[in-house]
């Protein structure tokens, strides 16, 4: 099994804060989630879309499967892409965060080969802190760390950050970050309809699909 090859986006969430289903932000012609995608390709051999309403995206050439503990949030969706992931680490990031930076993934990868080196054992995550909190997306997370994940589903402890705090994860600090991202846009969600209507990277490209 490859150490990196995987990438995971959680296209689920009830979009309570959006009033529609964000899944249906399209922007520059093509779902948010797909635009994700496409930029993950430059990176990654295999990609995960994990969503509940897989017909949004077929047919598609990406992997696309549903959560198997539904209702648990993010850790359900993050399970579920661990268990199909194909490689050691896999890389994980929310539907709605349109920026990558491949830089900072590189880096990241760099430092859990450098940690890896140095411990002669494997780290459970590295993500990243920022204004600090632990930002449990746009991060890598060993494939073994799902049995932990599972643990705390069946307990009903659904935050992602109390686990990530709890083990051996590689936390970048923001000092590191802003190096990658000055304005730290690559954390940024369009989870708002607010955000959607002031966010004018895309000037007109973005739309919703009703």
């Amino acid at each position: 099994m490859k150490k990196f090859g995987s990438a995971v986006i959680l296209a689920g969430g009830n979009s309570s804060r959006m009033g529609f289903d964000k899944q249906q932000v399209h922007i520059g012609g093509v779902s948010m989630v797909n635009y994700i995608a496409k930029q993950l390709e430059t990176v990654f051999e295999h990609i995960i879309i994990v969503s509940n309403t897989p017909d949004y995206y077929s047919p598609s050439k990406y992997q696309i499967i549903e959560d198997i503990y539904k209702n648990k949030g993010p850790m359900g969706g993050i399970h579920v892409g661990l268990l199909y992931g194909k490689s050691d680490y896999i890389y994980v990031v929310a539907g709605d965060m349109p920026i990558i930076n491949c830089d900072y993934i590189n880096k990241m990868k760099s430092l859990i080969n450098i940690e890896i080196n140095k411990t002669k054992k494997d780290v459970f995550s590295c993500v990243s802190r920022i204004d600090g909190q632990i930002e449990p997306f746009n991060g890598f997370y060993h494939k073994k760390s799902g049995n932990d994940i599972i643990d705390c589903i069946k307990l009903d402890h659904l935050k992602i950050t109390r686990l990530l705090e709890e083990r051996d994860s590689m936390i970048i600090p923001e000092s590191e970050v802003l190096k990658f991202s000055p304005n730290l846009d690559m954390f940024m969600n369009l989870n708002t309809l607010e955000k959607l209507k002031t966010w004018d990277k895309f000037d007109d490209s973005i739309s919703i699909i009703a």
